[in-house]
């Protein structure tokens, strides 16, 4: 096989592993997310987050 090629391929194949790693992180914290939100912590975090969101649109107005 040609140099060229194999370095394509190389790339590639590498590129599936970070995507792989991507995919694999964004489920982690999806399954986080989905603990603490249906878990018991849900009604003290609540507040605190609306308190952060609404400090947010504060300051992009």
């Amino acid at each position: 096989m040609p140099e060229e090629v194999t370095d394509a391929r190389a790339k590639l194949d590498e590129r599936a592993t970070q995507i792989r790693s991507l995919v694999e992180t964004l489920d982690l914290l999806y399954d986080a997310f989905g603990k603490r939100r249906f878990g018991k912590e849900w009604e003290q975090d609540l507040p605190a987050i609306q308190h952060w969101l609404k400090r947010e649109e504060r300051k992009a107005a």
